[in-house]
């Protein structure tokens, strides 16, 4: 009668072992209402469950840092990414203030050009003009000169 108790009690703790890391704490405390075995085997039942939940935990653990961290290095790698894109817009601000001021320089080189050309145009125009008129005076003059040797021979011809 003790051999059979004891096969018994065996297949009832392979049993109850399959079905404890396979589930919950709960089917210990089922295990312990159909109580065939000893104190000694209840507890190994029982700490055979606590360890396979603790293991449990350590995967649900490791596996929620794993999620953290990937969803840390997503955050971080979009965040970068907004800062190319703002540098990237400030580049081509930068280029287009540059090229802004260049062309108002272009434009007060070229305007400045116009003013000494024009000027010099008008400085050459005036010089003509008086050329001109100090030409004029010196015909007038000349002509003045032939008047008056005229007159003389005139009035005092020759023999």
């Amino acid at each position: 009668m003790r051999n059979s108790c004891s096969s018994i009690s065996s297949s009832w703790i392979s049993s109850s072992n399959i079905s404890s890391s396979s589930s919950s704490n709960n089917i210990s405390t089922s295990s312990n209402k159909n109580n065939i075995s000893s104190s000694s085997n209840i507890s190994n039942i029982s700490s055979s469950s606590s360890s396979s939940s603790n293991h449990n935990n350590k995967n649900i653990i490791i596996i929620i840092i794993i999620i953290i961290s990937s969803s840390s290095s997503s955050s971080s790698s979009s965040s970068s990414e907004v800062q190319q894109q703002q540098q990237q817009q400030q580049q081509q601000r930068d280029q287009q203030q540059q090229q802004q001021q260049q062309q108002q320089q272009d434009q007060q080189q070229y305007e400045e050009q116009q003013d000494q050309q024009q000027q010099q145009q008008d400085q050459q125009q005036q010089q003509h003009h008086h050329h001109q008129q100090q030409q004029q005076q010196q015909q007038q003059q000349q002509k003045h000169q032939q008047q008056q040797q005229q007159q003389q021979q005139h009035l005092n011809p020759k023999p």
